[in-house]
């Protein structure tokens, strides 16, 4: 159970039967049974991708050009800050056909807290990287089962998560967020569970940060320098991409594209690795947001369907402006309000409007901590500890040479 990396490895990467033992901090063994509802939220079961699209369809016929842009672009921001009380991404509901806003929130390891009345509210779980470091497949679903229970008692519809960056330096101001760790196929593993999960609840999942996006410094080019990546083919297949093919065959919803540039074109206008690859050759079926701000023209023909945060007075700027979007043709606006809407009715969530931003205060000040969330945060940050054994002495190393390791 042990590799050179310091990390538990088991034999089979196969799911353990729902049930867990829970052991808080006290040493007091509690055995619990795990199930779909365990985080109090009835269990949705998403339903097919051309069930969604067959509906999508007959909605979009019924909508205003207007009323499918406001799908596009994102509101409820003003100088760098969500207003009080918006969420952290929103989009404009269309009531009379009961779409709802979407009300998408930070991050993939637990509901953002954005003011002081919110703070101790939701669980304080491990990173995510912690969780990958469990090598505990049944451990992540559960996780994203009781994590998704609480996004869906905030109000919230969409989690902002979870992260499948490859980890390939240390330095990485995001390491901590990523399932994958450096290991592709840990990553596969975990996203698969955690997508699964997640959308059991009725939440649906944004997964980030599309492609190559390894480091946080120059990522946006304001300095002057723009970070920009460089991958060969079969590096990206074999390393960067399965974590995001295993996330897709798991039902993904949506997908964030990054900061950085990729070959010298930044990811969200890249109709290369926007069409080509993720919606071409990996098969994902829907719908791509900007990172915030992260938008430099109007790129929905090279893929991208949705702009954050959007509106002129979020701090940034916003290139999905009302009169750019008038300038696209009824086709290209028709693709990319498609694939929202296709989201919406396979996570069954047309009909559901709810609080629409910025007067969510009363669900974004609801606790929805548990008891059951903290012994399951307790359990699973003692499961992520490793403690390293040199069995066979597999490392180069000698107890005559080295006194203490750290």
């Amino acid at each position: 159970r042990v590799s050179i990396f310091g990390v538990r490895r088991f034999s089979s990467f196969e799911r353990r039967p729902m049930a867990k033992t829970l052991m808080p901090m006290t040493n007091t063994f509690v055995l619990l049974a795990i199930s779909i509802g365990s985080s109090g939220v009835q269990g949705v079961e998403p339903s097919s991708w051309e069930a969604a699209y067959s509906k999508a369809r007959a909605t979009l016929a019924r909508m205003t050009r207007h009323e499918k842009e406001s799908l596009l672009v994102g509101y409820g921001w003003k100088n760098w800050n969500p207003e009080k009380y918006a969420y952290v991404g929103n989009t404009r509901p269309v009531p009379h056909l009961g779409i709802p806003s979407l009300k998408m929130q930070d991050s993939g390891g637990g509901f953002r807290e954005l003011w002081t009345p919110m703070i101790g509210t939701v669980t304080c779980w491990p990173s995510q990287l912690s969780l990958a470091s469990t090598f505990d497949v049944a451990s992540m679903a559960t996780f994203a089962e009781a994590l998704g229970g609480e996004f869906k008692r905030k109000g919230a519809n969409a989690i902002l998560g979870p992260t499948l960056d490859l980890v390939r330096s240390p330095h990485g101001g995001r390491s901590f967020e990523s399932l994958a760790g450096e290991d592709p196929y840990l990553g596969s593993k975990m996203a698969r569970e955690y997508v699964k999960g997640v959308q059991s609840q009725g939440i649906f999942t944004v997964a980030k940060h599309w492609i190559f996006y390894n480091q946080e410094t120059n990522r946006m080019g304001r300095t002057g320098i723009h970070a920009n990546s460089i991958v060969d083919e079969q590096t990206a297949f074999e390393l960067y991409y399965p974590p995001w093919e295993a996330a897709i065959d798991a039902g993904l919803s949506a997908v964030m594209c990054s900061y950085n540039k990729i070959e010298g074109v930044p990811a969200c206008s890249s109709g290369k690795y926007l069409k080509g690859i993720l919606k071409g050759k990996l098969g994902f079926q829907g719908f791509v947001m900007s990172d915030w701000w992260a938008t430099h023209r109007v790129t929905l023909r090279e893929g991208l369907d949705q702009e954050m945060p959007g509106g002129a007075n979020s701090g940034g700027n916003s290139h999905f402006t009302s009169a750019a979007l008038r300038e696209q043709s009824a086709s290209t606006i028709d693709a990319a309000a498609t694939r929202i809407l296709a989201v919406l009715h396979r996570m069954k969530l047309t009909g559901h409007i709810g609080c629409v931003a910025p007067n969510c205060k009363e669900e974004l000040h609801r606790d929805v901590s548990s008891r059951y969330n903290d012994d399951l945060a307790n359990n699973l940050t003692s499961e992520a500890i490793v403690l390293l054994k040199n069995d066979g002495g597999v490392l180069p190393l000698s107890r005559g040479h080295i006194k203490s390791m750290s």
